[in-house]
């Protein structure tokens, strides 16, 4: 997606970036310098962390005020809270919910409502609220994060594979769990 742009007449240019491969977020460095960079359900970008730094270091340079633009629905990762962070202190600040949406057809809207209304999922997604680590779980957002190791950078010798299913139980329609991991060498699993 590093070439696709688009050309106004009075020379306003738009690129359109991708943050999906590993290769992407490098692209922004070499996009040439920008004043403003909307992204879009930032949140949701595989390559996050990397693509916000290349954003900051090498896009984000023209004008005397050069700016950055997201819209997404919140989701617990530490650069969104980041960015969320900065957008406090620094600059501006909305918040918006399904309900408030004027352009929303009124039977989606109650179908979203009658499946997610008073769930962690709908506070997420319907009424735009970071949803924050279960109190005492095992396992966090930001541990994972830390910990995160690239394919590339894992090793291929491995001591101990194993599966692990959670199932549900019963007929209940919940979801399952299932995790796979190794054992390497180094004592990372």
């Amino acid at each position: 997606m590093g070439g696709t742009h688009a050309l106004w007449p009075n020379g306003s240019e738009a690129k359109l970036f991708g943050a999906y491969t590993k290769e992407e977020p490098e692209r922004l460095r070499a996009g040439g310098n920008r004043c403003c960079v909307w992204m879009d359900e930032l949140a949701a970008w595989r390559y996050l962390a990397e693509a916000w730094f290349h954003i900051r270091v090498g896009l984000l340079r023209l004008g005397p005020h050069p700016h950055a633009v997201a819209t997404t629905t919140p989701r617990n990762r530490p650069t969104v809270k980041a960015i969320l962070k900065r957008a406090t202190e620094e600059g501006s600040l909305t918040h918006g919910r399904t309900d408030q949406n004027l352009k929303l057809a009124p039977h989606i809207r109650k179908s979203l409502d009658s499946e997610f209304a008073g769930t962690r999922l709908g506070q997420q997604e319907l009424e735009g609220l970071m949803i924050e680590d279960v109190v005492g779980a095992l396992w966090n957002d930001e541990l994972i994060e830390q910990c995160r190791v690239a394919p590339k950078d894992a090793p291929a010798e491995r001591v101990r594979e194993i599966i692990a299913v959670d199932p549900s139980w019963g007929t209940t329609n919940d979801e399952v769990g299932i995790v796979t991991g190794y054992l390497g060498p180094d004592r990372h699993a």
